[in-house]
């Protein structure tokens, strides 16, 4: 069976630094299961900016390696970028950046998983850009999440496993009233993945590969 890889991403040096911290201590705690294999999962920065050639990003500092950078890069059968886009500027990088990661040669099973608040304005400016500037398949749904706060005492320490006995036994029904407020929040998955009939790359690797945006 092959692997299932992984990579987590960031451009933000010392969020890499917490990164490796934490898997470190994850694959320290873990160690006997063999999950989190030094081979199995990747840490390193990410500049979206980085993925955009020519006039576009001739301000930025890596334009000159772009081309190079990009081209050298593995493809990744999945991605999930989970609410990492807060400005229009944005916008071209992430959809650039996705489509050059993005494996293609299957479609149907490779694809771009991005998650968005549902009111974030620019947000159709994204669907926009995957759908027309890159030609992808694009369908989009809605996912409402239920938000939870506990009311502590001043005495209590917070724990978070409380939400276990405040659930009643259907899981939807709460059997302390007076100790949580809750809230409906929307968010939108946004799937995108090449279409088939256009243009195929070769993936580099035949095991199963993932990766995070942020």
């Amino acid at each position: 069976v092959d692997s299932v890889k992984f990579t987590l991403s960031e451009v933000n040096r010392d969020i890499i630094n917490m990164l490796r911290y934490n898997t470190t201590v994850a694959a320290a705690a873990n160690a006997s299961s063999g999950l989190l294999e030094s081979d199995e999962l990747h840490i390193e920065q990410m500049d979206w900016f980085d993925f955009l050639v020519g006039g576009t990003n001739v301000q930025h500092h890596h334009s000159s390696t772009a081309a190079a950078t990009t081209a050298a890069r593995k493809k990744y059968d999945t991605i999930i970028a989970s609410d990492c886009i807060y400005l229009p500027s944005q916008i071209k990088p992430l959809s650039e950046t996705i489509a050059k990661l993005l494996a293609s040669d299957n479609p149907n099973n490779q694809k771009a998983h991005i998650f968005s608040p549902y009111n974030r304005g620019f947000i159709q400016d994204l669907i926009h850009e995957l759908r027309e500037g890159k030609n992808m398949d694009v369908h989009v749904e809605t996912i409402e999440m239920s938000k939870f706060r506990v009311k502590y005492t001043e005495s209590e320490n917070v724990n978070m496993s409380r939400l276990n006995w405040l659930l009643g036994e259907d899981e939807t029904t709460y059997k302390r009233q007076d100790v949580v407020s809750s809230c409906t929040s929307k968010f939108l998955h946004i799937t995108a993945s090449f279409k088939n009939d256009g243009v195929k790359e070769e993936s580099d690797s035949s095991d199963e590969s993932m990766t995070s945006i942020d």
